[in-house]
Formats: C-alpha cells, structure tokens, sequence
C-alpha cells in the first residue's frame, strides 16, 4: 500500500476514534505514528479538537487540551471554532467546557457570519447560552 494511502487511512482511524471514542484507542493512535494534534488531517482543515467537539467527546477533548495542549480556537476552513461544530451538534457539555475552562472565545463568526451561540440554537428549542452560562447572552453579538 503506498505510504499517501496508508497515511489517508491512519488519519481516517484517528478520526474516527475521535469522534466516537475512546480516549485509549485515540491515545494508542497519536502515540503509535507521533502525531502532532495541531495539524488539520482532513480536506476541511480539521484538527483532532474539531473532530472530538464535534462528536461530543469530553474526555478527548480535555485530554487534547490539557495533555497535548493543543489550540483550543483552531479554525477550519469555514472558519469555525470546536465551539462552534459542539453547539452546533448541541454538546452543550463539551462548550461549557471549552468556555469554562479554557475561556474560548464564544463569539467568533464563521464563514457563514454564524457564532457558536447562533449555531446552538438553530433550531431554536432553547438558548445554548442559557445552557453554558448562568445568564442569558445576546446570541446576535459577534467578534469580528
């Protein structure tokens, strides 16, 4: 198998784990071919951070953070944040704690001009920011 195709299929594994866990196999993955969590892996500019938010995997997410320091307000190529893919697929817990503990930016527009808070609440069901704050933000403020 030529080394570009093992390299896709690694990185599809790596992926993968990521986005469903768990943090042994991913921890197995990085340490077995030395990755470096930094560096976007797929077309979309994504990093193993985007991958995890996205999928809701907290323990990933914080062992990302925490253990490989990893940037927590990487962007992709439509510009969005792991905040933004987390609320987007609703795992509030996991932008609770990117804002808590790692005090990312929650107003950062992507591509589209969407924040993280607008993403999280389409639909509107409830507001994200009441979710992951204790009082209620302006989901139409962003950062430029």
């Amino acid at each position: 198998m030529p080394l570009s195709k093992f390299k896709m299929l690694f990185s599809l594994m790596l992926f993968i784990a990521c986005w469903t866990g768990p943090l042994d196999r991913v921890k197995e993955l990085v340490a077995k071919e030395n990755i470096d969590p930094n560096m976007p892996g797929d077309q979309f500019q994504s990093t193993l951070l985007h991958i995890a938010a996205d999928g809701g995997q907290l323990e990933i997410v914080q062992w990302l953070v925490l253990e490989r320091k990893v940037d927590c307000e990487p962007r992709d190529e439509h510009f969005r944040t792991p905040l933004h893919l987390a609320a987007y697929s609703k795992y509030h817990h996991v932008a609770k704690w990117l804002m808590g503990e790692c005090h990312v930016d929650p107003y950062p527009l992507d591509e589209d001009g969407l924040t993280p808070y607008r993403l999280g609440v389409n639909p509107p069901t409830f507001t994200t920011s009441e979710i992951v704050i204790s009082e209620p933000a302006n989901i139409d403020r962003h950062n430029a």
